[in-house]
């Protein structure tokens, strides 16, 4: 065989390892970050008012890819499924790639993302919106809830 063919197999064979690497490693990282957005079962997410420091509402994320959004009831003290898609519900959310997150409609660049704490840039709207894991990470009502559990928007 001739240095050139060599030269070629050589460089095949290291860019597939390449790839494979790199698949490899997504893999992970996606995991390693549905982790850290379900805790392995459902975590609520608290977002921030930019302004006041206030929470007004959480997502519940789950392992299972569903995702629901509350809303606080202060006067309560309890929070509350709502729906606030136009028509029907998307309580769905996904990790498209290792840097971006669908939640219901909205797709969002992950800015940090860590145990306690995330910060999400709302593609559609051009806003970043800051989630802050909840303290109450119980259940107030079922999951899917029933429809008179639910607010409607």
């Amino acid at each position: 065989m001739n240095k050139s063919v060599t030269a070629y197999i050589l460089f095949f064979v290291f860019t597939i390892y390449s790839i494979v690497f790199l698949i490899g490693c997504s893999k992970a990282d996606i995991s390693s970050k549905t982790y850290i957005l379900t805790n392995n079962n459902y975590k609520y997410w608290d977002e921030v008012y930019e302004n006041t420091g206030k929470y007004y509402g959480a997502y519940r994320l789950g392992k299972d890819g569903s995702q629901y959004w509350v809303l606080y009831n202060n006067r309560k003290g309890y929070r509350r499924y709502a729906n606030a898609d136009d028509v029907i519900p998307n309580n769905k959310w996904s990790l498209l790639d290792s840097n971006k997150i669908q939640l219901g409609s909205f797709k969002y660049k992950i800015i940090l993302l860590k145990e306690d704490s995330m910060i999400l840039f709302n593609l559609k709207l051009n806003q970043t919106d800051t989630l802050v894991k909840s303290k109450n990470q119980k259940d107030e009502q079922t999951f899917p809830p029933k429809e008179e559990e639910t607010i409607i928007l």
